[in-house]
Formats: structure tokens, C-alpha cells, sequence
């Protein structure tokens, strides 16, 4: 038994993720890491980033817009659009039916860096961190439209065990 990661994920042929006394998923870590069967799982296991949503009509909307996205057959009311850091892409301009953000902050070294972007809903304002390939001139202040090539949804419920 472990309570480093890393080291669990490396060196387990299967992983029991708990919460409160209570398993939350089993698998190997693949499994566990690549399909995720709650919001819980998906936060604790590897880097993610949530962004809360509103599933309507049959799509995904976020700040009153529709998204390019699948709501994966969840049910109406509000959810969390969960992605890892590196399977966004970052569009140098914003899109109708893209996450929009303004760039806050740009760091890191070698080929990737980091991109802190403040998305709007409102008067709130939701802070996630991307990665982007160097080659990108994206600057701060720039406003950017991100496309999840890969996602989870989860229903915003007590019991967040259904996901799409």
C-alpha cells in the first residue's frame, strides 16, 4: 500500500482508488488513469483540469454557449468537463463554439510551456493551466479558444459516479 502515485501507477498490476473509507474505482492503472469512472478519480489520479458546464438541449454549454462537444448521453442540469493539461488544443483565437480565455501567464522551458487562462462565465472567472507546443506565439493577454481532444463529463450530483 501507497500513497505516492507515481510509484503505485509504475509498479501495480492493478489499483484500488479510495475515498473516505470507500473504493471509488479498481483497475490497472491504464484502466484506472485513461477511463476514470468518477469526477473523484479523474481529479486524484494524474494532472486534470474541471471546468463546470451546463449539459442542455442535448449539448454541452459553458457561459451561455454551446460547445463542440458530446455530452456523452448524461442527463440535463450542470456538470464538470474534466481534461488533461495536454490534450487541449490551444486556438489563437477565440471560437463560438470553443472554451474562450484570456492568456494570464506563460512559463516553462524545453519544448512545452505552460499557459494560465482565465476563462469567463459571467463575473467569475474559472483558472486552468494548459499545456502548449513552444512554437505557438501565444502571448499574454491573448485571447485563445481551447478544443479538448479527449474528455470526461460527470454529472454534478452527490454521488458523482456516472460519467460519459
Amino acid at each position: 500500500m501507497t500513497h505516492d502515485q507515481e510509484e503505485a501507477l509504475e509498479l501495480a498490476d492493478r489499483v484500488v482508488v479510495l475515498a473516505k473509507g470507500r473504493v471509488q474505482q479498481i483497475g490497472t492503472p491504464a484502466e484506472v488513469y485513461e477511463h476514470p469512472q468518477s469526477a473523484f478519480v479523474h481529479h486524484f489520479i494524474g494532472e486534470s483540469l474541471s471546468v463546470p458546464v451546463t449539459i442542455a438541449a442535448g449539448g454541452v454549454h459553458f457561459a451561455g454557449r454551446k460547445l463542440d462537444l458530446d455530452p456523452h448521453g448524461l442527463s440535463d442540469g450542470g456538470a464538470s468537463l474534466f481534461i488533461r493539461p495536454y490534450e487541449v488544443t490551444v486556438v489563437p483565437e477565440s471560437g463560438s463554439d470553443l472554451l474562450n480565455g484570456i492568456v494570464k501567464r506563460v512559463h516553462g522551458f524545453g519544448p512545452a510551456r505552460r499557459l494560465e487562462i482565465a476563462l469567463r462565465e459571467g463575473e467569475r472567472e474559472h483558472f486552468i493551466e494548459v499545456s502548449a507546443p513552444r512554437q505557438e506565439a501565444i502571448g499574454i493577454g491573448q485571447h485563445v479558444g481551447l478544443r479538448p481532444r479527449a474528455y470526461r463529463l460527470f454529472a454534478s450530483t452527490a454521488d458523482q459516479s456516472q460519467g460519459g
